[in-house]
């Protein structure tokens, strides 16, 4: 979406672009470095359906994620309320923590780890598959960060608020992008389902990147 920051470069402005004549509307949101399928609506009455359907939790969401440290193969639920951080010293207030008080929104994540684990620079790296249950702000890149197993490449929830902010201005240096490892977080929306109009279920796929690709089967990192 378009924001006083970033107006050009967005998705709603490419499709307003490229379908001038169709209304074309976003149905959920993806975090700005976060690739994979988007689900849009052609028009209110799709667009109604569709929202409706994330609402009562009849969609499907699977992402891929890559993360620090090491988490068992057996399935869990990460069952953490989540609301935006209390310390009013942060210089980033827009990150998501858990917390146990009446501000705070239910939010629970299945989590499973996806083969063998990987090393890098002799440090271990789990590829997880992660379904979200409720869909909170940030929630995979908080619940995996309260945890001790953020993702990759996470400036937000794994580097802190002035190396975020430098991303934000687009001054990393060069010790940030060692200390990052990849240019982008390693988290992909990689399939979703969803009721489709005439009733039947419609899934989509998105391959991953090659740039998490890579990193998995232990090639080129940039």
């Amino acid at each position: 979406h378009m924001t006083a920051r970033f107006y050009f470069n967005t998705l709603t402005r490419v499709i307003s672009e490229r379908f001038p004549d169709q209304r074309w509307q976003i149905c959920h949101r993806l975090d700005r470095e976060t690739s994979g399928v988007l689900v849009l609506a052609r028009g209110r009455d799709a667009a109604r359906v569709i929202k409706d359907a994330f609402a009562k939790r009849k969609t499907r969401k699977s992402y891929l994620a890559i993360v620090h440290g090491m988490v068992d193969k057996s399935p869990f639920v990460i069952d953490q309320p989540l609301g935006r951080t209390l310390d009013p010293q942060a210089r980033i207030q827009l990150r998501m923590v858990a917390r146990d008080d009446h501000n705070a929104l239910p939010a629970q994540t299945q989590v499973v780890r996806l083969g063998e684990l990987i090393t890098y620079r002799s440090e271990n790296f789990s590829v997880l598959q992660c379904r979200p249950i409720s869909g909170r702000q940030h929630q995979i890149r908080a619940h995996l960060a309260s945890i001790g197993t953020p993702i990759v490449g996470d400036k937000l929830y794994n580097h802190g608020d002035e190396l975020f902010a430098r991303a934000c201005d687009e001054k990393l240096t060069d010790d940030d992008r060692e200390r990052l490892i990849l240019s982008r977080h390693a988290l992909h929306a990689q399939e979703i389902s969803l009721p489709n109009l005439d009733g039947s279920t419609l899934a989509v796929a998105a391959p991953v990147p090659s740039l998490l690709q890579d990193f998995i089967d232990g090639g080129m990192v940039g």
